[in-house]
């Protein structure tokens, strides 16, 4: 991905979450998913319904745990 492209992700990201953004692309993709950890404060915000949703999006596509979120 070029470098502006990840400018402009990481101002999309600049101010929500918490941490550094992490970055997948597979090789085949047309899209890039970019995202960041919640902090305590958004995850206070969610409901209870939203809460209940098994989490999934810690590990990577190949299942292995991803360290930075």
């Amino acid at each position: 991905m070029r470098r502006e492209g990840r400018r402009v992700l990481n101002r999309t990201l600049d101010g929500i979450g918490q941490g550094e953004a992490v970055e997948h692309m597979p090789r085949t993709a047309i899209a890039v998913h970019w995202r960041k950890s919640l902090s305590d404060s958004e995850m206070a915000m969610l409901s209870g319904q939203w809460l209940a949703i098994p989490a999934r999006d810690e590990f990577s596509p190949d299942d292995l745990i991803e360290m930075r979120l």
